[in-house]
């Protein structure tokens, strides 16, 4: 039977659950984290290295410095030193066009662009561009 409350046996369907406002969160702009030079060195070069898997790149970085004065640096090498040492940009890792630049450092290297061999010469490799 009915009471006209609607519900069984009188029950009230309107119940209201109070609830707490929410919290703010720990940080208000959350960084990636690590992001010191070593990191940038050390997984930027094995980035490169897995795009590149059958050139010899070394595994530490520091072998990469000077690459652009020693006879028989392949362009992958004489790219990954402008990457991780020269380049004004130092791009961070997590950035999208990190490994572009990288493979356009490398067409670079590859068509004779260090010997001063081109035709026009734009400077797009150079450290600022």
């Amino acid at each position: 039977g009915g009471s006209g409350s609607g519900g069984e046996g009188g029950e009230n369907q309107n119940t209201v659950v109070q609830t707490r406002a929410p919290t703010m969160s720990p940080s208000m702009t959350p960084t990636l984290a690590p992001t010191g030079t070593g990191y940038r060195l050390t997984t930027g070069l094995a980035m490169m290295k897995e795009i590149s898997p059958s050139i010899a790149l070394p595994t530490n970085p520091e072998a990469l410095k000077g690459a652009k004065t020693r006879s028989g640096s392949t362009p992958q090498m004489l790219a990954a030193e402008f990457i991780l040492y020269d380049d004004a940009q130092k791009l961070s890792v997590r950035d999208p066009t990190f490994l572009e630049r990288y493979a356009l450092a490398v067409f670079y290297y590859a068509n004779g662009g260090c010997s001063g061999d081109w035709i026009t010469r734009t400077n797009w490799i150079d450290p600022v561009n």
